[in-house]
């Protein structure tokens, strides 16, 4: 037998191997799915590393697909006309947390005034947003995106470390970072914008007539649409017209 096939050999029997010990430090987790009866609500608060697809729409429906051990300690509780989203915690909480496996939420809503994310997980919303006003924030490492808003304000705020993205159209926007994560909102129209940076985090804004943006950390603001800019910073960070 040639050295090129008993190496050839050995590479083969290697792959086999990892395959075979993966299969078993892998188990796969069994997935059911659990329709949550809840009271009417209009906000939406994560709390935890869940993901959550949200949709605007009839009626008011909450799926949780999880595993059986998930979904036993996994709380949908609404208080206030807000959903809050997450594991139930005590003593044991992460040391049990570690055999949970992947949680999936979705969730229909006929009308939303706001969506947080407070953790570490990802809220995704999925078609059209419209309303009045519109509040999204981020006060975790989590990412939260609304790629499709109609509203007449939104105000965001971003606490953490993790980002929010936003894009469709609103005539006025309030932005706030106090933390090192960013607001994406380049790709929301608006005419009107402030912005308050406290923090490391970058705010991309549109403005088609006047920006007024205030600077007291390291974050940069980059304002696109042309709008008329009133500014000051007073640390680190930079105010900077970008083209659309």
């Amino acid at each position: 037998m040639t050295t090129l096939r008993i190496n050839s050999l050995w590479a083969g029997l290697a792959v086999l191997l990892v395959g075979v010990l993966s299969s078993f430090s892998e188990p796969r987790i069994a997935v059911q799915r659990e329709t949550r009866p809840v009271d009417v609500f209009t906000e939406v608060n994560l709390g935890g590393s869940a993901r959550v697809v949200v949709k605007q729409g009839s009626p008011q429906s909450v799926v949780v697909e999880a595993s059986p051990e998930a979904l036993a300690e996994f709380e949908t509780v609404v208080k206030d006309k807000q959903l809050r989203l997450g594991f139930r915690r005590d003593n044991d909480f992460k040391s049990r947390m570690k055999n949970y496996g992947p949680v999936m939420v979705y969730i229909t809503a006929p009308s939303l005034t706001a969506l947080k994310v407070a953790g570490s997980g990802q809220l995704d919303a999925e078609g059209p947003i419209k309303g009045e006003s519109m509040n999204l924030t981020v006060a975790g490492s989590g990412n939260l995106r609304v790629p499709q808003l109609t509203a007449t304000l939104l105000q965001t705020s971003v606490a953490g470390s993790g980002d929010l993205q936003v894009s469709g159209n609103c005539p006025q926007h309030e932005v706030s970072i106090s933390g090192s994560g960013n607001v994406k909102a380049q790709d929301l129209k608006t005419e009107t914008c402030k912005v308050r940076i406290s923090g490391s985090g970058d705010a991309h804004v549109y403005t088609s007539k006047a920006a007024d943006a205030r600077i007291s950390g390291s974050g940069n603001v980059y304002v696109a649409g042309g709008g008329q800019m009133s500014s000051s910073t007073n640390g680190s960070g930079r105010i900077k017209t970008v083209q659309n």
